[in-house]
């Protein structure tokens, strides 16, 4: 058996935050890694976001129910970043609660 490190191994961290309109809002998830995977709710919005981290160093995101490509503009082992409100599809509109779970 191998037992993987915390450089490898999917250790989640969850929290929230307020949304305030600003581009490309950084939101720290405290991985000291690089993301694999970033979920993304609030129960008063209607979106639900999915950020995948792809084989291209970069991630996307998948607004469910419908492709956005705006709501998570990227990320790094310190923070994510989310778009601005001023986009409907955003992760980031002022006054909304959002939670999040980054694996």
């Amino acid at each position: 058996m191998t037992v993987l490190d915390n450089s490898t191994a999917f250790v989640p961290y969850s929290s929230t935050y307020i949304g305030n309109d600003a581009a490309n809002r950084a939101i720290a998830h405290y991985l000291n890694r690089l993301p694999r995977y970033i979920f993304i709710w609030s129960d008063s919005a209607t979106y639900i976001f999915h950020a995948l981290y792809d084989t291209r160093l970069a991630c996307f995101m998948v607004n469910v129910p419908y492709t956005a490509l705006v709501a998570v503009t990227g990320w790094n082992i310190v923070f994510f970043f989310v778009g601005d409100g001023a986009n409907a599809y955003s992760a980031n509109s002022l006054g909304v609660e959002y939670r999040y779970v980054a694996i």
